[in-house]
């Protein structure tokens, strides 16, 4: 008999079933594929994303606000690769400007401070990326987009849950 049943060793799946370790419940983790990871989170683009990229007081907006941060200590835990790149939304015209403006706006609606959401000009993007095209006229700059193998990283999760109990 278990306390609880997760169904689906995804990212999610994994998530929970990780968290749910490190409490006295006995925990099983399904999943009807032969490994981990193997829908749509293998599938995944992997890239973390900085708490502009989402409309301000959506559900998907706050979670990422609220998870960008927890990928550092995440990755100091279980070692799944995790990289702070940064990212670039460049601009061309004055409409994309404006769209860069809003996509500003929005970061500071979420908290972003001026160090790690700024508006660039092409000097500092020639000094960020060297061989971006010449017709760029301006970026939005956040310092807090990431990278991770989202496989590797559900990988790990599983592994952790079941040091930790779990049975998958």
């Amino acid at each position: 008999m278990y306390d609880v049943t997760i169904i689906g060793a995804g990212v999610i799946g994994a998530s929970i079933a990780r968290e749910l370790s490190k409490y006295h419940g006995k925990v099983l983790l399904i999943e009807k594929e032969k490994d981990v990871s193997l829908g749509a989170t293998k599938a995944n683009s992997g890239i973390v994303h900085g708490a502009y990229a989402t409309e301000h007081g959506t559900l998907k907006g706050e979670l990422a606000a609220k998870g960008n941060p927890m990928f550092q200590q995440l990755n100091e835990e279980l070692n799944f690769g995790y990289r702070k790149t940064g990212a670039l939304v460049v601009g061309f015209s004055e409409e994309d400007e404006k769209s860069i403006q809003e996509l500003y706006n929005n970061g500071k609606k979420y908290g972003e401070s001026e160090e790690n959401l700024q508006i660039i000009g092409q000097d500092k993007i020639k000094e960020l990326e060297p061989h971006s095209n010449t017709e760029i006229k301006t970026a939005l700059y956040s310092k807090n987009v990431g990278v991770a193998s989202p496989y590797e990283m559900t990988i790990a999760l599983v592994e952790n849950a079941m040091t930790n109990g779990v049975e998958v």
